[in-house]
């Protein structure tokens, strides 16, 4: 009988959503009684009629609407033509910018290049110039190229190949060379491209481009490319090349070709890494690891690191699955990668977290959780090193520093390691701080942004799509808090809540943290809530969708929860509902009934496991089976179920699960009108014993460790430059081998100082995790009030439980802060006996190599990137066509 009201009800709750306001809720995880009076929200009306046009005239209203019906029948001459009719300035750029946007196939190279001139902040450059240089006629003038490319570098080969062809027109060989070999060597292009330019400029390619343009081909695996250029290679470069591509396609004389090579040659760094991969999936992961540790330790010789790191990280996996620690330790230790990007982040944090968790080395995973810690500036990378240092300070037994760097962690109150940090200072709960509010300083320099008038036109014409890429290009410019809640306002008036929860998340990474824009209070019915908690629906709806109801995904799920089609029907069918299929799309409220109800279903299946739960929600209830079979139960007394999130192999679930969890915590939050409440650890324990979360004790030390290598030394020493001047290193622990012989030296070295902290400085330019921008005064950030256990004074004072009410910042804030904090808790440690602790830990020198054989046997490092967007790894998913066409990559899916 309920089924068949909720039914008859569905169509009447799907308006409802517009309106984004919090229906009344239940849940078993939140008790009514929990809930007061405030917090619970009338239900949503039904939306009324929109209203005419805000920002545009009735007469830029009804041009720019002809021209969204001429592009979608790709009448491209009369959109072009209708477009400078336009009234207001804005409205003339819009409708030139969607016009340039549709692509014509018959653009004209001069009215692009003077629209690309006169709009240089506008979205989608990049894409609108990549299309143009792809349709620039072999009969287009070389004065007309030239000038297109006056102002701006191509940005394709097809664009470079034009640039020489004009170029050599008016007799400068030269510059044409030098265009003609960076796009042979650097860029992808078509068959029938990369034949005419063979044709007519192959005599200005020498041997070492034909070279250059296989190896990097071979790099990124596109052999079908690679084989077109074989019969141009040198004899023994040829050899190499087919080797190579034997082994990348698992070729059946692969194995035979490779042994056949000179040892020189199968010590190739390109030929390396395919017999890698090649052993890898042919099941012979042994003989693969003990290839890749013969790997140059110099990133510049491995020459591409970061496809390395796509093995080593696979190898690492199987070595955890199959208990080899060190082994999984030295295939994470050895990445190889340069400082700053997401990789380097990530093999940094599992060198780490094996190092202390599986190896019972705490010093050693300092030294690692250092150099993570100097190169990352997003909050949620931030929270996870400085959990992590605070892990290792205490196997160590070194409490007090440990207070110090979960007090760091928690100053990210919204992220999964900030509340699990917290709840270590002692259960301490986290409060919001008041709602961000323009200042008329920031409506005026919010609203006289071209871009957010154009936004506002758009929004006008409902144009959906061109908003969302203006959404995303203007919430890249944004400089304070309240322009950040301005454009959450602007996407709400529109009801395009997806665009406001990124703008909040974009506007975290920049100190500038506002709950009710990155967290909006979404209407879940109340026949959801039977089925799951509201804080759970809420979460993994942020994470599957940003809340946007018409999402998807490359997979084909759908909606806001997004559902696949066949899990949807067999949910429906379980609950004795209707099954619709467009309504996935169509209907967010039936989205979020069978997304909840589909939620219950695991939660039976797996005893009430969250982490089960959402591990099989992203993942499939089959991979989740195997993984415990690989790692064990996370229900099972004797399994960390923080460790076992961090065994996952998926890096999309592992970062997945970890959002979801935070999500919930800050929803929790919100629907009561209460503080964070510190119940992560009890989430993560669902379904199995307390007690265990980040508790239980790491394996016995294993002393058979390799050295660590030099650059990750160098680089955890250079984080320690912000450390007190009278910090001495710790002497390490006698079960460290690898790191006790190499820690006495008579004099400590000095780290370089002005390097190191250019270094830091050009990580933190190159990553996507956005700087953040000085705010206009200070934001809307989570703070600490007293924990329920109460501590000494020193450690509360250590822990930043007062001051945790700044803006999130980045590494170099948070060592100077942190350097404080752990000079006080080593002085204190002196006072006591005990030996002080450099700031980030104790840093290890290099070990000395014992003999010949031993030297150049450390391996090295570089890159880790956005975050948060890495940090956001299912949003990639979600929103990959549109970041393909705001990178210029292509068309969206």
């Amino acid at each position: 009988m309920r089924r068949t009201r909720l039914w008859r009800g569905l169509a009447g709750f799907a308006a409802c959503l517009a309106a984004m306001a919090v229906a009344e809720t239940m849940a078993a995880a939140t008790p009514v009684s929990a809930l007061s009076a405030a917090a619970l929200y009338a239900e949503p009306r039904v939306k009324p009629p929109a209203p005419g046009p805000a920002w545009l005239s009735p007469a830029d209203y009804a041009l720019l609407k002809e021209i969204e019906e001429a592009l979608a029948r790709r009448d491209w001459s009369r959109a072009k033509a209708l477009a400078p009719a336009a009234d207001a300035p804005i409205a003339r750029s819009l409708a030139q910018w969607l016009y340039f946007y549709a692509e014509d196939p018959l653009v004209d190279i001069e009215e692009a290049d003077a629209f690309l001139d006169g709009h240089s902040g506008w979205p989608a450059a990049r894409r609108i110039q990549a299309h143009v240089e792809s349709r620039i006629p072999n009969s287009a003038r070389p004065e007309a190229i030239l000038a297109f490319f006056d102002t701006r570098d191509p940005v394709t080969g097809e664009g470079k190949i034009h640039l020489a062809r004009a170029l050599l027109d008016e007799g400068q060989r030269e510059a044409a060379v030098v265009q003609l070999r960076d796009a042979w060597i650097n860029h992808d292009l078509p068959a029938i491209v990369e034949q005419s330019a063979l044709a007519r400029y192959g005599r200005h390619l020498r041997t070492e481009d034909h070279i250059a343009r296989v190896d990097r081909l071979l790099w990124s695996q596109q052999v079908t490319a690679a084989r077109r250029i074989f019969s141009r290679l040198p004899p023994h470069e040829r050899r190499l090349a087919e080797t190579r591509a034997a082994l990348l396609t698992s070729a059946r004389k692969a194995a035979q070709m490779y042994e056949s090579l000179r040892e020189e040659d199968r010590a190739d760094p390109g030929v390396m890494l395919a017999a890698v991969r090649y052993f890898r999936r042919a099941g012979e992961e042994p003989r693969a690891i003990a290839i890749a540790r013969q790997a140059p330790a110099d990133p510049a010789a491995l020459r591409n690191a970061a496809r390395w790191w796509d093995e080593r990280q696979l190898l690492m996996r199987w070595a955890l699955k199959e208990g080899l620690y060190t082994e999984a330790y030295d295939m994470a230790a050895g990445h190889g990668l340069e400082p700053g990007g997401p990789d380097f982040a990530e093999a940094e944090f599992n060198a780490g977290w094996i190092a202390l968790r599986f190896l019972g080395a705490p010093e050693r995973a300092e030294t690692h959780f250092s150099a993570l810690a100097a190169h990352v500036s997003a909050p949620i990378s931030l929270a996870r090193a400085y959990y992590w240092l605070a892990r290792a300070a205490e196997a160590r037994g070194a409490n007090d520093i440990a207070q110090a760097r979960y007090g760091e962690a928690a100053r990210h109150a919204y992220t999964y390691y900030g509340q699990l940090a917290a709840e270590k200072l002692g259960a301490a709960t986290q409060n919001f701080g008041p709602v961000v509010e323009p200042t008329p300083e920031e409506r005026a320099r919010f609203g006289s942004r071209p871009t957010v008038q154009a936004m506002r036109m758009l929004a006008d014409l409902q144009s959906d799509h061109a908003l969302m890429v203006f959404a995303y290009h203007v919430d890249d410019e944004l400089e304070s808090p309240g322009e950040y809640v301005e454009l959450m306002r602007l996407a709400e008036r529109r009801g395009a809540t997806h665009l406001a929860v990124r703008a909040g998340k974009v506007g975290a990474g920049r100190g500038a943290f506002a709950p009710e824009v990155a967290y909006p209070l979404v209407f879940v019915p109340e026949e959801a809530t039977r089925f799951a908690p509201p804080e759970i629906i809420l979460g993994l709806s942020r994470q599957e969708s940003e809340f946007n109801p018409r999402a998807y995904s490359r997979a084909g799920a759908r909606g806001l929860m997004q559902l696949l089609p066949s899990t949807a029907q067999i949910t429906a069918r379980k609950e004795g509902l209707p099954y619709s299929r467009s309504a996935l799309l169509d209907d967010p409220v039936y989205n979020m009934i069978i997304g909840a109800a589909h939620l219950s279903h695991l939660m039976e299946k797996y005893d009430g496991s969250w982490v089960m739960t959402l591990a099989a929600y992203n993942a499939g209830a089959n991979r989740v089976e195997e993984w415990i079979e690989r790692y064990g139960d996370p229900r099972a007394p004797g399994v960390d179920p923080v460790d076992w999130v961090e065994q996952i192999p998926f890096s999309e679930t592992r970062n997945y699960v970890q959002r979801v969890f935070e999500n919930a915590q800050v929803y929790r939050s919100r629907l009561t009108q209460s503080a964070i409440a510190g119940r992560l650890a009890a989430d993560l324990e669902r379904g199995g014993p307390n007690g265990r979360a980040g508790a239980l004790a790491a394996l016995p030390p294993n002393g058979n460790l390799p050295p660590i290598p030099e650059r990750t030394i160098l680089i955890a020493n250079a984080a320690a430059l912000l450390a007190p001047a009278d910090a001495a290193p710790m002497t390490p622990a006698p079960g460290d081998k690898a790191a006790s012989s190499s820690a006495a030296t008579d004099e400590p070295q000095q780290p370089p100082q002005t390097p190191a902290r250019k270094r830091r400085v050009l990580a933190e330019e190159q990553t996507a995790d956005r700087a953040p921008a000085p705010p206009a005064r200070k934001p809307s950030q989570p703070a600490l009030s007293e924990p329920a256990a109460a501590f000494d004074e020193a450690s509360s004072a250590a822990a930043g439980v007062s001051g945790a009410a700044g803006p999130p910042d980045g590494a170099e804030a948070s060592l100077a802060r942190l350097a404080e904090n752990e000079a006080d808790a080593a002085s204190d440690s002196q006072a006591e006996g005990v030996p002080p602790a450099p700031l980030l830990g104790v840093l290890i020198e290099p070990a000395s190599p014992q003999n010949a054989q031993d030297a150049g046997s450390c391996q090295t490092y570089r890159d880790y990137i956005a975050e948060t967007e890495r940090e956001e790894a299912a949003a990639d998913d979600l929103n990959a066509g549109m970041r393909a066409e705001l990178a210029g990559d292509g068309p969206a899916c």
